[in-house]
């Protein structure tokens, strides 16, 4: 249960870790659940290029999502369209695998051409067609493909469709204004002191502030918090399996002792202690426990490996800190729970023992 935690916090942080932690994304309204922020009509993407003139940016861009029907052939479905700036892929952390990225004539043309990621590629190129140069319709206008990037971030798995944001906005569906801006700075300009100048230069622009900023370093810390909570939910689980382990293992040693009694009352006869009588019976609990526990752990091993061999969605993340712990604690349930049968053991009368069948 720990491996399962630990290694999905490492792979949501690795995705939000592929935005870099030098980039801020501002959007309209006073934040998340702001239910006027569809209102709010006044990013536009001037704003990008007034952030982008300023020394600390390292790439802008404007985002405009729309939505429609991408159909080639046979295959359509509805899709999920962002328009975009030339450096939206840098900024996002996005890597060309074919083809090339969008330019800046085809932002003034508004040219109809589109980036696909590799999930929209197995989706309407199947059986391993070159996709560059192919045709498709989105939301009724054709746009030529030209490039392909890599599955990277949050959505790898859904077809992804990236068009100029002119394109969006003069033959998709005639919005004039921007959802976000994607600004990328210096990494060594404190992320603070990157916000601080954003919210100067839009509040100079727009006379009031009329927008809210989120960051991948503030989303990580928020999330790296929330994954650090499941992980010790899930960790919780398995104590409660402990506990109900260590009563099974009390149980099945009072039922020794019962059974063996005419032998407690032998070694007792013959001189045993009482404190030889418990350190036999906690060393037998002990070894049932340490036993269960290394075939636990075994059969967690093994059983990450075939995970790992027929699905790549879930990862188990093996720590050698839990795999100490868990050897640790059947130990511990051992002693614990072990304890009460070895003391009643201790102190059955010899006479009263040997006389029992």
């Amino acid at each position: 249960m720990v491996a399962l935690g630990n290694g999905s916090r490492e792979k949501v942080l690795e995705e939000i870790s592929a935005l870099g932690t030098s980039t801020v994304t501002v959007r309209p309204g006073s934040g998340f659940g702001d239910r006027r922020a569809n209102a709010v009509r006044s990013l536009v993407s001037a704003d990008a290029d007034a952030i982008a003139a300023e020394p600390f940016a390292v790439s802008v861009s404007p985002e405009i999502s729309s939505s429609g029907l991408a159909t080639r052939g046979a295959v359509s479905m509805t899709a999920s369209i962002a328009g975009v700036g030339v450096e939206f892929f840098d900024a996002e952390g996005l890597r060309l695998t074919r083809g090339s990225l969008l330019n800046r004539h085809q932002i003034e043309t508004a040219a109809q051409v589109v980036i696909l990621n590799e999930a929209a590629v197995r989706t309407f190129f199947p059986g391993g067609e070159n996709p560059l140069g192919q045709s498709l319709r989105l939301d009724r206008m054709p746009a030529e493909v030209i490039g392909v990037i890599g599955d990277d971030g949050f959505g790898a798995s859904s077809p992804r469709f990236f068009v100029p944001y002119s394109t969006v906005t003069k033959r998709i569906n005639g919005q004039n204004w921007v959802h976000e801006i994607l600004v990328r700075f210096q990494d060594d300009m404190p992320r603070a002191e990157a916000e601080t100048a954003i919210e100067e230069l839009l509040i100079r622009r727009h006379g009031t502030k009329d927008f809210f900023m989120t960051s991948s370093a503030a989303i990580q810390e928020s999330l790296d918090a929330t994954t650090r909570t499941l992980t010790l939910l899930i960790s919780s689980i398995a104590l409660i399996s402990l506990i109900v382990g260590g009563i099974g293992v009390m149980n099945i040693m009072l039922a020794s002792v019962t059974e063996r009694t005419r032998e407690i009352g032998v070694r007792m006869a013959v001189g045993a202690r009482r404190s030889d009588i418990v350190a036999q019976f906690l060393l037998e609990a002990v070894a049932v426990c340490l036993t269960g526990g290394l075939v636990g752990i075994a059969l967690a091993l093994g059983g990450g490996a075939l995970m790992e061999i027929f699905q790549q969605d879930i990862r188990l993340s093996w720590s050698p800190l839990a795999i100490l712990v868990a050897c640790l604690s059947s130990s511990v349930i051992g002693v614990v729970f072990g304890y009460l049968p070895a003391r009643a053991a201790s102190r059955l009368d010899p006479v009263v023992a040997l006389a029992r069948d």
